[in-house]
């Protein structure tokens, strides 16, 4: 559905991607480029921070799968919030971060394609708010399997695809939106996703005023991070003293992790103390 609304939007507005022909791209392989460099680009980038949370919705089954089977519901809480507190602490600031640096990063692992990152720019900064959803539904899809809920997150799954299908449909024909229409159509459906799959899971867990606090304690200290990351960005302090654009970034995205595990250490939601908790778990599990 990308590529003949990306044609279709092309129809509607000749100046569309017009600045693709300083780069050497014919008008009739634009469309084709723009998805292109949209797939290989930005949506590389946006499923890394998923990749990293998915593993605790593994690392959760256990102890929830031996809660419901033993009809401990304050244990099983007890494992969903520190879940949701780890996924948000990982998918936060780094969603936020890929936002507000989505070019530089771009230009970080993909220096040389310069137009295509000029295509893959402005839908990657919607695609890290999208990866925030993302990497929280992930490993609560993941628990839902250990609270005897599969259908329900197959069903949350199709519902979600649906969502995401029928908007590329309308989003992304319009002139004004264009390839930013599957970005926005992928953040509208991961949104409905981890609304319905952290709702259903903490319905069946109990606690809810415990379990959302937890999921959105990591939000402020990931503000704070994206704003010092981007803050040292653009300030351009490291240029003067020479230090190449790409380097630059990865002082920007090491500073704004430091402001970030500060801010946690001080609400004492340390993700190092998190992890203890479920690797001591899964050895008590064990023994």
């Amino acid at each position: 559905t990308i590529t003949p609304g990306i044609n279709e939007a092309m129809c509607r507005s000749s100046m569309l991607f017009e600045y693709l022909a300083e780069s050497g791209i014919p008008r009739a392989e634009r469309a084709g480029f723009v998805y292109g460099s949209y797939t290989g680009l930005a949506l590389t980038i946006y499923g890394l921070v998923p990749t990293f949370t998915a593993m605790l919705g593994k690392s959760v089954l256990p102890s929830l799968t031996m809660s419901f089977s033993t009809g401990d519901r304050a244990e099983a809480s007890r494992s969903v919030r520190s879940m949701l507190l780890l996924s948000s602490a990982v998918s936060m600031p780094c969603g936020i971060g890929v936002c507000l640096l989505a070019d530089p990063i771009l230009t970080l692992f993909f220096a040389g394609s310069s137009a295509e990152i000029s295509v893959s720019a402005a839908p990657l900064s919607i695609l890290g708010i999208a990866s925030v959803f993302m990497g929280i539904s992930l490993p609560c899809m993941s628990a839902l399997q250990a609270c005897d809920r599969q259908f329900a997150a197959v069903g949350i799954s199709l519902a979600g695809t649906l969502i995401k299908l029928l908007l590329n449909r309308l989003l992304i024909p319009l002139p004004s939106l264009n390839i930013c229409g599957a970005a926005v159509s992928t953040l509208i459906s991961q949104l409905f996703i981890c609304i319905a799959s952290v709702g259903l899971l903490i319905s069946r867990t109990g606690s809810a005023a415990r379990s959302i606090k937890a999921l959105f304690t990591p939000l402020l200290p990931a503000l704070l991070c994206g704003a010092g990351a981007l803050m040292l960005q653009k300030s351009g302090i490291l240029l003067l003293y020479a230090v190449p654009e790409r380097i630059n970034v990865l002082f920007s995205i090491t500073f704004g992790a430091i402001i970030c595990f500060v801010f946690l250490a001080l609400l004492c939601i340390s993700p190092k103390n998190q992890l203890n908790v479920f690797f001591l778990k899964k050895n008590e599990k064990k023994t």
